[in-house]
């Protein structure tokens, strides 16, 4: 305020007529005086609109800081979890291989063991066949002997039954 006054009382002092009449210290001082004025009435003001500036940059700042440091923390998150999900499909991978050896080692087995089942009722069905048709040669024989009854003995009729089946 001091200051002010200063450069006022100064201004009066130049403010003089002279005979040259030249005005351009008057102008001078009258155009710092009006800075200094100015200044005094816009300085607060204007230190306020820079410094709220200031802040809503600073806050804008700070929010898109915690935005990518969130962001950041969401990808290495997502990371992990694909890495996770990654590692357990290539565990079920695995164990799907597994399970498949252990099916098809299962089939083959069962596939061996149905073959040999069929084998044996195969040779079973044969040897049953094969009883039938001896005692229909056998049948046969018997009813050819007594239809035409001849007299032979027993021995002589196995030994012709033991040549029609052998």
């Amino acid at each position: 305020m001091r200051k002010i006054l200063l450069v006022f009382m100064s201004m009066c002092l130049f403010a003089s007529e002279d005979a040259n009449n030249y005005d351009i210290v008057p102008r001078a001082i009258n155009f710092v005086i009006f800075i200094a004025i100015a200044y005094y009435l816009g300085a607060n003001f204007i230190k306020h609109l820079y410094s709220s500036r200031i802040s809503k940059i600073k806050d804008k700042l700070e929010s898109i800081q915690n935005e990518l440091e969130k962001s950041s923390a969401k990808k290495n998150e997502v990371m992990r979890l694909v890495n996770v999900a990654h590692e357990e499909a290539n565990a079920l991978i695995q164990d799907a291989k597994e399970q498949a050896l252990v099916l098809h080692e299962q089939i083959i087995a069962n596939a061996h063991k149905d073959i040999e089942i069929l084998k044996n009722r195969y040779n079973e069905q044969k040897e049953f066949l094969i009883k039938s048709a001896k005692e229909e040669v056998v049948n046969e024989i018997i009813e050819d002997i007594l239809n035409k009854e001849i007299n032979l003995k027993q021995s002589e009729i196995l030994d012709i039954i033991t040549k029609k089946v052998g």
